[in-house]
């Protein structure tokens, strides 16, 4: 017996993510994911190496301040301080779509289970019926059915046959 379906489970189509996922998202949070895009790129980490190293050599020459290293040390904090909450916020939303994946991951899942118990169903129903007719074609032949001793349908796909 089928076990009764589940209407949140069963929704009758099969969701894109991706879609899902825009949908859902707010305008910070897709703002937040181009700028880890962004922060989180080599062309990103060359650009910032080569205006640090740049200014570090500007201030080097300069012998006018006492504090020339200041600039570039303030410039990396400010910029470590905005990548870790975009980084973090980014883990969180891909965190969230992961969630999402698994979720429906699990329903394609229960709607294969389903749609597979209701294979095995329809195999023994098919199964019972070849049955009965071999035997009214055995008893019109005179011959009795019932000592003989026939396979399931599991026990023939287990065979190869």
């Amino acid at each position: 017996m089928l076990p009764p379906r589940n209407p949140a489970v069963h929704r009758g189509r099969i969701c894109n993510l991706n879609q899902i996922h825009e949908a859902t998202s707010g305008a910070g949070e897709r703002l937040v994911d181009r700028a880890a895009a962004i922060v989180g790129s080599w062309g990103f980490i060359v650009a910032f190496g080569i205006i640090l190293v740049g200014s570090m050599l500007l201030l080097g020459v300069s012998w006018f301040s006492a504090y020339r290293y200041f600039l570039p040390n303030l410039l990396l904090c400010i910029v470590a301080g905005i990548q870790v909450p975009l980084v973090l916020m980014n883990q969180n939303r891909a965190a969230a779509r992961d969630r999402m994946a698994a979720e429906l991951e699990f329903e394609i899942n229960v709607k294969a289970e389903y749609e597979i118990m209701s294979l095995h169903e329809r195999m023994d129903r098919e199964i019972a019926g070849l049955n009965r007719k071999l035997d009214a074609i055995l008893q019109k032949s005179g011959v009795d059915p019932a000592p003989m001793d026939r396979p399931t349908h599991m026990e023939v796909a287990r065979a190869g046959v």
